[in-house]
Order: C-alpha cells, then sequence, then structure tokens
C-alpha cells in the first residue's frame, strides 16, 4: 500500500508542476502583452504628430561648393571638408495648447548634422525660427551623405 501513496503523491506532484509552470507562463505573457499596449497606448497618446524630412550633402574636396535651396528637404549640396552650411527652418504648429518640439536627426550624415534649436516649448500661433547646420569634419571622406530629420509635437 506505501508504494501506491507513494506513486499517487508522485502524481499529484507532477500535475502540481506543471500547472504551476503554466501559471508563470501565462502570467509572464499577460505581463508582456500588458507592457505593449501600454507603450503604444502611451506613446500615441504623447506624441501629437511628427514631420519627417530627408537631408542630403556632398562632401566635397577643398574650393569646391554647390549650394540646393529645394525647399521642403535639407539638400546642402557640396560642403568642403573643414566646412559648414546651414539652412533656416520654420517650425509652428496648430494646437491649443503648448508643445515641447524634439529634433531628432539619424542617417550617415547625422553626425554632421544639428539644429541651434532642440527640446523646446512652443506655444500656439507661435513661429520658430531654427538653423540646421551640417558641419563637415577635416577628416571625412569624400563622397555623398543623407539621413533624416524628424521633429516631433510632444504633449507636456
Amino acid at each position: 500500500m506505501k508504494k501506491s501513496t507513494s506513486k499517487k503523491k508522485r502524481i499529484r506532484t507532477e500535475e502540481s508542476g506543471i500547472s504551476v509552470y503554466k501559471a508563470v507562463i501565462l502570467l509572464i505573457i499577460g505581463i508582456l502583452l500588458a507592457a505593449g499596449i501600454t507603450s503604444i497606448v502611451y506613446s500615441s497618446y504623447k506624441i501629437l504628430n511628427y514631420r519627417e524630412f530627408d537631408i542630403y550633402l556632398e562632401v566635397s574636396g577643398k574650393n569646391n561648393i554647390g549650394l540646393n535651396v529645394d525647399p521642403g528637404v535639407f539638400n546642402f549640396g557640396k560642403i568642403p571638408q573643414g566646412a559648414a552650411a546651414k539652412r533656416n527652418a520654420t517650425v509652428s504648429h496648430h494646437y491649443p495648447v503648448d508643445v515641447i518640439v524634439k529634433i531628432d536627426i539619424s542617417g550617415n550624415a547625422g553626425d554632421m548634422v544639428s539644429a541651434s534649436e532642440n527640446y523646446f516649448i512652443l506655444p500656439p500661433n507661435i513661429t520658430q525660427q531654427i538653423e540646421v547646420i551640417a558641419s563637415v569634419p577635416e577628416d571625412r571622406p569624400l563622397g555623398n551623405y543623407s539621413g533624416k530629420l524628424k521633429v516631433y509635437f510632444l504633449r507636456q
């Protein structure tokens, strides 16, 4: 009789071990699902809008300068090694509340391009002038570079 009691206990332990395992897996899935949903809801609430602009520039040799004034894109043309170029931009919004303006620059031109203003509060019906500056280091290899400039309008 002891053997059968021992077998019943072992079977119950294995069964409860499986149900604990399933409970842990379900708990982990639930936490990951809740975190994902929270992230999506928060980001859609926090970000009111964003605009994305292309960045183009060509690193050229000394005394070789080119200019491009295409609207809607930051095309700096040809910039010699060790030189800089700038483009002006106007930032405004139509929301009835103050917003935070955040600018992100990416791509292989991203480390050469910066904005004069970043992460600032912009009231409604006000325009803010910013400079987007491309500074080419002396040792940057000649060639074409590109990237993206993203302007985010965030709730305070």
